[in-house]
């Protein structure tokens, strides 16, 4: 990814944030997949990214669970379980 997508990228998902109840976090989170992503590449299965982030969000003082189920709370969910790969603990 060039830098310039890659500002284009950011820039794109800021417009966004700005409709959510969480910009600050999920900023923060989107920031340390960019990070993640540029240091590593596009070379690697979906684990290696998983496990990249999980620990770069441990070191830097994020609560997070790998692979955290989530049940689903109406019908349309119930029809496909959700696993994320990364999920903020409570």
């Amino acid at each position: 990814m060039t830098a310039a997508a890659h500002r284009t990228d950011v820039t794109r998902i800021k417009i966004m944030l700005k409709e959510t109840k969480y910009n600050e976090l999920t900023e923060q989170i989107i920031k340390v997949f960019f990070e993640v992503y540029n240091e590593l590449g596009f070379v690697f299965l979906e684990k290696v990214y998983q496990n990249a982030m999980y620990i770069e969000l441990k070191n830097r003082g994020f609560k997070v669970e790998a692979q955290k189920q989530i049940y689903p709370v109406n019908f349309i969910q119930a029809l496909s379980q959700l696993y994320p790969t990364l999920k903020p603990s409570s």
